[in-house]
This record gives C-alpha cells, sequence and structure tokens, in this order.
C-alpha cells in the first residue's frame, strides 16, 4: 500500500507537497512518484498541466537545492525531477498553436532543461555521487 491512502482528497496534494519538499519521509522509496502521480491526475487542461509541471519541477528542484535535507532524499528528487520536465515535452509536441504558443513553449521547456543541467553539474561538484545523464 501506498502513502497515498492515508489522505484525504481535500488535502492530499497539499500533504504531499509537503512531504516531498520537507523530507518527512526521507526513506520512502515511493512518495515522489506518488505525489507525480497524483499531481498529474487533476489537471486536464493544457494551460493548467503546463503550470502544474512547472510547479513540479521546481519543487523538486528546491527540494535537491536545500542543503538541510538528507542527501540520499536530495538524491531521490534529483532522480525523478525528469518526469515533469518529459511530460511537458509530451504536451509540447502534443498541443496545437492555437491553445499555446508552441515556440514560447518549447523555449520555456528547454530553459528548464538547461536549469536542471547547470544543478545536476553543481550537485555532482558538491558532493559528488548519483547525477543525471544528459544525451
Amino acid at each position: 500500500m501506498t502513502d497515498l491512502i492515508a489522505f484525504d482528497n481535500s488535502n492530499c496534494l497539499n500533504n504531499l507537497r509537503e512531504q516531498v519538499r520537507y523530507a518527512l519521509k526521507p526513506d520512502s522509496s515511493v512518495l515522489i512518484k506518488d505525489w507525480l502521480k497524483f499531481e498529474n491526475y487533476f489537471h486536464i487542461d493544457e494551460l493548467d498541466k503546463q503550470e502544474n509541471l512547472n510547479d513540479q519541477f521546481y519543487l523538486l528542484l528546491e527540494t535537491i537545492n536545500d542543503e538541510q535535507l538528507p542527501l540520499n532524499w536530495r538524491r531521490k528528487c534529483l532522480k525523478e525531477i525528469f518526469q515533469p520536465l518529459f511530460m511537458l515535452k509530451e504536451l509540447e509536441d502534443s498541443v496545437d498553436d492555437g491553445q499555446i504558443n508552441k515556440q514560447i513553449f518549447k523555449a520555456q521547456n528547454d530553459t528548464l532543461f538547461n536549469e536542471l543541467k547547470q544543478i545536476n553539474d553543481e550537485f555532482k561538484r558538491s558532493i559528488g555521487g548519483l547525477s543525471c545523464t544528459f544525451g
């Protein structure tokens, strides 16, 4: 059973965000994945999805940068931060120009990938160990 069952619908997302951001369950192997799945379940409109995926990325990025949190948790977040980026790329490819300007959307996504590359390089230099692979 996952951690999702313990929460009622009205507070679930906020509780999950808080647990992820502040490493309230740093030994959980499924918390981040469950949170990402649950977040994406509620967003149907493309603009809403885009904003939500950006928020997911930045919450994980803040968590990775928080040196007060356990290193193992920061590594888990680094490992999962690609999920919202890949979903943004899929969204970019699936929307038409009437919904979202694709050139602006692509530029925003490229900026997020560049931010991740920089933080990955910085994280690697500061602690070594796990890093993301860019190809």
